[in-house]
């Protein structure tokens, strides 16, 4: 698997508010030969899902200028079958089923202490 990733590593972009998070994505993936590109709010990666077209899109739900259910919603309309997972500080059901009704395809609560969901 790491010679396919070298050839054609695919591209994840992290949308969270919090850089210590979304640069511990970053060194996890990258070092298991995933392309990483970040954003620090929803609106940054709804712009940087339009410029790039990520593979997979690992987004927080609680973020200033915009929540991630509204960038699961809006990806969803504009490009369906990007999968989206939701990593949310906030272990509320409600969230994780309004995420996955919105079209998130995975809800996991942080901190992880298990990346393997990242890495498949």
């Amino acid at each position: 698997m790491q010679e396919t990733l070298a050839n054609n590593p695919p591209l994840i972009l992290t949308i969270d508010d919090e850089e210590f998070i979304r640069n511990s994505f970053t060194d996890i993936l990258e070092d298991n030969g995933y392309e990483v590109i970040q954003a620090e709010n929803g609106r940054i990666g709804l712009n940087k899902i339009r410029e790039h077209r990520p593979d997979l899109i690992l987004c927080d739900l609680q973020m200033t200028e915009m929540n991630g259910l509204d960038v699961v919603r809006t990806v969803k309309e504009e490009f369906e079958t990007i999968p989206i997972l939701i990593i949310s500080g906030a272990g509320v059901l409600k969230d994780a089923i309004e995420a996955v009704r919105a079209g998130a395809c995975y809800y996991q609560v942080k901190p992880l202490f298990n990346f393997d969901i990242l890495l498949q």
